[in-house]
């Protein structure tokens, strides 16, 4: 039976095409980021019907005009922090582990997002076979601290 893991990111994303000063973001915090962008050109490109619609479904990513599709977009500037894979039948010590990084940042995280229009988000992922899934749910704890801060939470199964 493979083994069933977890793991969380927690992401600083740019709302516009601008960059922020990722650095000094870092030192607010107290932390060095696992992986920084400034703002770039994507390697894909993007087919749609209604590009007003695209863009209001794709926050973090700016899509770039042109006559006609397929469209090139520019992925915003962001900040992430990937916490290590951890071996669990539940998302709790993954939780953990952001809510020790957390602890004592909320106002921090809630003024820089302010400060350089930046949005956060986690990201919990899970790596195991569809028959072997952990626990998908996260403690009332949790789900209080990042919606006290606007964090938004996405499953990547």
């Amino acid at each position: 039976m493979q083994k069933t893991e977890t793991k969380v990111e927690f992401w600083l994303k740019k709302k516009n095409s601008e960059d922020f000063d990722r650095n000094s973001v870092e030192q607010q915090l107290n932390i060095v980021f696992t992986d920084s962008k400034s703002p770039r050109v994507g390697n894909g490109v993007l087919n749609c019907e209604d590009l007003e619609e695209a863009r209001k479904d794709m926050p973090g990513v700016t899509i770039l005009s042109s006559d006609t599709p397929p469209y090139k977009m520019l992925l915003h500037a962001y900040l992430k922090l990937a916490f290590p894979r951890v071996v669990a039948t539940s998302l709790d010590a993954s939780s953990d582990m952001l809510m020790e990084f957390i602890r004592d940042k909320e106002l921090q995280i809630v003024n820089i997002c302010k400060e350089y229009g930046l949005f956060a988000f986690v990201v919990f992922r899970i790596y195991a076979s569809f028959d072997n899934l952990p626990v998908i749910s996260l403690r009332e704890d949790v789900i209080k601290t990042l919606s006290a801060i606007n964090v938004s939470v996405d499953f990547d199964l």
